[in-house]
């Protein structure tokens, strides 16, 4: 975007020149006679040798960029499989035979008639002067208009547009100054007057802007010529880092993008490192956040429409991911509801059947090397397509700062937010069932949490004066309604997340064991999960035999380590999902819960499959016939161990 901006500005300050020395032609002859000598009659510049040797050699540096490109260009047809820059190599080549060659020697001096300046009656020669917009009268000798050494050396830019983004705005710069001084050498020699440079280099720039624009708009993945060169040099020379270079071995990857600065740099990083096609993924778990801007930034970093991916997959998130993993009632570490942990291999799944559909040989994603994320999507990946590639940026490239990363932002013409160009005090990820926030201003454990970082809940405190109560209704171990009105999964937990939101509930600080080794402290609103979870116990508690539901609560933290660590795919736990909704079969009913300032309280359920006997705990006289003597009997049996235990005990003098 900066170098397209930096050619307008130059396009935008010819058109003004022009402009100028439209209306006012007198200024054009003025600048002329300023070089003009009336005591010898002559332009004096002219009849420097140095000037002279010089003019000479700035006027065939165009030539020695054109016939090069234009060779190049020829092998390119010829030999596709040197995946040579054709496309960059096109623009080079076309905008010179366009501007240069075609519509400034071919057309515009052969139809406008226009003397130079030497030649004019002013300046010693026999012709009148003429505004640049007055044709000619029959001048057919040497004509001025335009300028053609003045357009090639503005061509210039065409290739300067292409240096890597580190050098280019330097290269614009000396391609412009280039230009000015042939200009202007023109001017002083008394060959052209100013209009006839300031329109040759007119059109050449008019010509490079639109290539340039032509050029990238249809780039294949940012695949620029110096990106495709340094691949051309890291064939030839393999013992060139492999940090600097293309690495050539990856033909199409299937990106997780969020749109936002991290993995807008990860997907510039593949281009440039990987020389490769990339393909976005942007999956919507209802992190609240409007997805099109992803769909825009990618194309502005050269992905093709067909290659950017964004889909709404909060339905299949909360029925097929979250619903089955509340049927054990998850809890890693006997907290933590699994918000992130459980997003990841459905981001994952996704990522593998786009790769499956495009015919991508690889997948990227954007976690950091010492976080469980890695592993969750790596695990993912490999249990879903065993061969597939991965590529992990933060294991392989060398942007270790925020200061690296703005940088390479920066060079890359990647949009900056302002409120990105700091470090964030803290990172955030956000999905239908939660929001977790972690690292910076979080990491001491013994500091509160402060305000700021809540961003899906109020406090307790601030949450109303008067209890909000509410129902919800199960079917075989899923919330299925919410005050008697049906509702998709989605649907159902957004509603209970805005209840949960406005009573301050679902909030937890927690250190946690991460799988890599380290502890790490996080920020967790869970709100609409906080409430399920609760209510889904209460229905349990009356639908459940003790026995299933004392072993649900064995198998739980297991199963929410393997969740956790990202074993979504693996054997194991598919065969306690097995074991998990075979205990859900009779979970129907309804549970009212009372939320409170931060509390969630069951006061009722019910079940037409509940095994609460009314009539078996009473403490009045019942219709069922319950013995206290044999309490007795069920008593000593159970103690049989017990007294054999203290017999030996007491022998020994304990």
């Amino acid at each position: 975007m900066l170098t397209r901006t930096r050619l307008s500005l130059l396009l935008g300050a010819a058109l003004a020149a022009v402009a100028v020395l439209g209306v006012w032609p007198e200024l054009d002859f003025a600048i002329s006679a300023a070089m003009y000598d009336p005591v010898s009659g002559r332009f004096p510049a002219a009849d420097d040798p140095a000037l002279k040797v010089v003019r000479e050699a700035l006027r065939f540096l165009p030539h020695l960029m054109f016939w090069p490109a234009l060779l190049l260009l020829a092998l390119a047809l010829v030999r596709p499989t040197l995946r040579l820059p054709r496309r960059a190599l096109i623009f080079v080549v076309a905008t010179f035979a366009l501007g240069p060659g075609l519509i400034v020697n071919g057309v515009v001096k052969n139809a406008w008639d226009r003397p130079r300046p030497r030649d004019v009656a002013a300046f010693g020669g026999t012709q009148p002067f003429q505004p640049w917009w007055q044709p000619g009268k029959g001048w057919f000798d040497n004509r001025s208009f335009v300028s053609g050494e003045a357009s090639s050396s503005a061509w210039t830019l065409a290739p300067a547009a292409l240096a890597p983004p580190p050098w280019r705005a330097i290269a614009i710069a000396a391609a412009a100054t280039y230009a000015a001084a042939t200009s202007a050498l023109r001017v002083v020699f008394g060959a052209h007057f100013l209009s006839d440079v300031v329109l040759g280099a007119l059109v050449s720039l008019v010509l490079v802007r639109l290539g340039y624009r032509w050029y990238r708009r249809d780039d294949r993945q940012g695949g620029e010529a110096w990106q495709r060169g340094r691949a051309l040099i890291h064939r030839a020379d393999p013992t060139i880092r492999s940090a600097d270079m293309p690495k050539g071995d990856v033909k199409k990857v299937v990106l997780a993008y969020s749109g936002g600065l991290d993995t807008s740099i990860i997907l510039k990083w593949l281009q440039t490192t990987y020389a490769c096609e990339v393909v976005t993924f942007t999956a919507d778990l209802g992190q609240g956040e409007e997805l099109e801007p992803a769909r825009k930034k990618a194309e502005l970093l050269g992905i093709k429409p067909e290659n950017i991916f964004i889909e709404d997959l909060r339905e299949e998130f909360v029925r097929d991911y979250v619903f089955p993993m509340f049927r054990a009632n998850a809890q890693y570490e006997g907290l933590y509801l699994l918000g992130t942990s459980i997003a990841r291999p459905l981001i994952a799944k996704r990522q593998i059947e786009i790769a499956r559909k495009v015919g991508a040989d690889a997948v990227c994603h954007g976690a950091t090397g010492k976080g469980n994320d890695q592993v969750r999507f790596e695990l993912a990946y490999y249990a879903l397509e065993p061969n597939i590639k991965i590529i992990a940026p933060w294991r392989e490239w060398d942007l270790t700062s925020r200061t690296r990363l703005i940088e390479f932002a920066e060079q890359n013409q990647i949009p900056i937010a302002k409120d990105k160009r700091g470090e964030a005090p803290f990172s955030v990820d956000a999905n239908l069932l939660h929001t977790s926030s972690e690292g910076k201003v979080l990491e001491d454990p013994a500091v509160e949490v402060p305000d700021y970082v809540f961003s899906r809940t109020l406090s307790p405190e601030q949450a109303p004066d008067t209890p909000t109560y509410v129902t919800i209704g199960f079917e075989k171990g899923d919330a299925v309604s919410v005050d008697g009105v049906q509702l998709t999964p989605a649907a159902l937990l957004t509603k209970l997340n805005e209840l949960g939101r406005a009573n301050g509930i679902g909030r937890l600080d927690l250190v946690e064991n991460r799988f890599v080794g380290m502890k790490s402290r996080g920020m967790y609103e869970t709100p609409g999960g906080t409430i399920l979870l609760l209510a889904h116990r209460g229905i349990e508690s009356v639908t459940l035999d003790r026995g299933a539901a004392h072993l649900k609560d064995e198998l739980m933290p297991r199963y929410a380590e393997l969740i956790y660590n990202g074993f979504w795919f693996a054997p194991e736990r598919e065969m306690l999902q097995a074991l998990i909704d075979k205990s859900q079969e009779f979970v129907t009913g309804w549970v009212r819960l009372k939320l409170y300032k931060g509390g969630v309280h069951i006061v009722g359920r019910d079940s037409p499959y509940s095994l609460y006997d009314q009539e078996l705990v009473t403490f009045e006289e019942g219709a069922v016939a319950y013995d206290h003597r044999d309490a007795a009997g069920f008593i000593r049996l159970n103690a049989l161990r017990l007294r054999t235990y203290g017999a030996r005990t007491r022998k020994l003098g304990g």
